[in-house]
């Protein structure tokens, strides 16, 4: 079904250049990453008569077009959850992509669909447009009912084999009610609020395996610009920087460390940044050992009632995870693991002596698209209303 250019704008090796081993590599590596193949091959034509030129026949086999994936699980906070979805990898032979996805559980709920077009203008570049629907339910970890509508227009480009650059407009329409008193800062914490912003990233990842690295690393870089000619009723400035890096240590076990930072500013006629913006910490992908969102300077990001922890946000973020992963028994292994981090209000008023410490160690069973995983942490000198530890458990790894 795929039409000839699609597999011919892939190609590395042009008609008429002298054969080249490396680019007929190239060609199949970069006929592999449109995920339209399951076979690539390249043979040369024994029938051409002229032995100074060489004729090379590309035979594929196509994967299926359509795809419908359905799934369920249980998230630690919230239950039972689900999903659906229904994509098309190649629409019209043309290499188009197109999904539709929905998903929830008991606290949130959502809707997206999401488009592709690849080579965009001949260009080796891919366009995409994605439109989301969510709602969540003001829970013991998130203190309000939230209801987004998301659209997202943008692009994305290979610059090389380790690096990628993504730009991309966002038009976020957030709408939350239900806030306890503790968590406001600003009248714009409750109610509709419009965020429009430009959003680029690099990338640079030289990873063996992006579902369960053993050796190489990863950096994201990421800058985030609300503003009002963009459409926006919130001036502000988002910076967010995470590398990962993996060290092999024996045959069976992996040493991984994590660095995240993030910061936020605000500029023109803000003057808080509004909660749906502000950063979080502590939880199954940040801080183990604190329940989701529940990490904080107390009273200044967090604050404490007679019987509970309320988190308000800040805008500046440090986390650093260190881990060892051990393989076990085929698919089985465990991992010991160090994490550390905080929130504040400003990245001016980070202090070192404030980062919370928790350890523990979890067990894992690999999948295909990453491993399950049951982490237990425990806190390095918890302040009063904290738990001692907390379980934490979902697919995939921490980062």
């Amino acid at each position: 079904k795929t039409k000839a250019y699609v597999l011919l704008r892939e190609m590395a090796l042009q008609q008429g250049e002298p054969f080249d081993n490396e680019k007929i590599l190239l060609s199949q590596q970069q006929l592999s990453q449109t995920g339209l193949f399951s076979n690539i091959h390249f043979d040369p034509d024994e029938k051409t008569e002229n032995k100074a030129l060489q004729d090379l026949r590309l035979t594929v086999v196509e994967r299926p077009r359509w795809a419908l994936e359905f799934g369920f699980g249980y998230l630690d906070n919230e239950g039972a959850r689900g999903f659906l979805g229904v994509s098309h990898r190649n629409l019209f032979g043309t290499g188009r992509k197109m999904s539709a996805r929905i998903e929830g559980g008991n606290i949130e709920r959502r809707y997206s669909i999401n488009y592709k077009e690849p080579r965009i203008f001949s260009y080796h570049a891919d366009a995409t447009a994605s439109a989301t629907y969510f709602k969540t339910q003001a829970d013991s970890f998130k203190k309000y009912d939230e209801e987004t509508f998301v659209e997202t227009v943008g692009f994305e480009k290979k610059l090389s084999p380790l690096w990628k650059g993504v730009l991309f407009y966002e038009y976020k329409d957030t709408n939350i009610t239900n806030v306890q008193p503790n968590v406001i800062l600003t009248n714009q914490d409750v109610g509709n609020l419009i965020i429009a912003s430009t959003n680029a990233s690099l990338i640079r990842d030289t990873r063996d395996d992006p579902f369960n690295p053993v050796s190489g690393c990863v950096h994201v870089t990421t800058l985030r610009m609300g503003a009002k000619v963009l459409g926006s009723e919130v001036q502000l400035l988002k910076m967010t920087h995470q590398s990962s890096l993996f060290f092999p240590q024996t045959p069976k076990s992996t040493l991984a460390i994590s660095v995240r930072a993030a910061g936020a500013n605000k500029f023109g006629e803000t003057n808080i940044i509004p909660l749906s913006e502000r950063f979080f910490s502590g939880g199954r992908s940040t801080v183990r050992g604190y329940a989701q969102n529940k990490l904080g300077v107390f009273g200044e990001t967090i604050n404490a009632t007679t019987d509970d922890t309320i988190p308000t946000g800040g805008n500046a973020l440090l986390i650093f995870n260190e881990e060892l992963r051990i393989s076990l028994y085929k698919s089985f292994g465990i991992v010991l693991f160090f994490d550390h981090g905080n929130v504040w209000r400003e990245f001016n008023e980070i202090k070192l002596s404030e980062i919370k410490s928790t350890t523990g160690m979890g067990f894992r069973y690999n999948t295909p698209i990453g491993p399950f995983r049951i982490d237990w942490g425990y806190k390095l000198g918890r302040e009063i209303l904290e738990s001692s530890s907390e379980f934490h458990f979902m697919l995939g790894h921490v980062f």
